[in-house]
């Protein structure tokens, strides 16, 4: 069988005799593959399913008979880099090999990502809201599983202040502009003096 290691989705020429006969491929986790027109007696094209798993392909005949041939390993997705550090809603590029057999990314905090991108080499990908700062896990076509030596930093998006005022009366309500205020959860005045309430908070 070559080649192999094997890929999903591609294909696979068998050798050997009476290979005519054969009417029917079953790969591990029995998946079944497509044989392909033009074969011979010694030798059969055969197209791997996009979720078929490592392991040996059965050969049958219309006779109800089989052969097993030797495992067949299916490669799966390799991480090269990922993106270091990300705010959420952001895209992040993951570089290596095979990656255009994944089909999920998945996140620290269990967040499944949106793939913007794909090609054999590069995964640009979305992060969604609640991921968290750490490994990031590919899922291929056939649910192998890859994860990253290198860990995505999820930077915290923070509000920006730009003015507020010089002086103000205790008690008086204060207005502070800038960028993502409504993210502001609290305000401390100096002496560790904690604000007791607030007005409208806008972006």
């Amino acid at each position: 069988v070559t080649p192999n290691p094997a890929k999903t989705g591609e294909e696979i020429t068998v050798t050997g005799t009476d290979l005519d006969l054969v009417s029917a491929a079953t790969f591990a986790g029995d998946k079944t593959g497509t044989i392909q027109a033009g074969g011979s007696p010694t030798s059969i094209v055969i197209q791997i399913p996009a979720d078929a798993k490592s392991g040996a392909v059965v050969l049958g005949t219309r006779a109800n008979k089989s052969v097993t041939s030797s495992a067949v390993e299916m490669v799966k997705p390799v991480i090269t880099t990922v993106t270091a550090e990300a705010k959420l809603n952001e895209d992040v590029t993951i570089t290596g090999t095979n990656l255009d057999i994944v089909k999920a990314v998945i996140f620290e905090g269990n967040t499944t990502g949106v793939i913007v991108s794909q090609s054999e080499t590069e995964l640009v990908v979305t992060v969604p809201l609640g991921t968290l700062t750490g490994e990031v896990k590919l899922i291929a076509d056939n649910n192998d599983e890859v994860v990253s030596v290198d860990e995505l930093t999820i930077l915290a998006d923070v509000p920006e202040f730009a003015a507020f005022p010089s002086m103000i009366k205790p008690g008086a309500l204060m207005t502070l502009t800038g960028e993502k205020i409504n993210l502001t959860n609290e305000v401390i005045f100096p002496g560790d003096v904690k604000a007791t309430r607030f007005g409208d908070r806008t972006s």
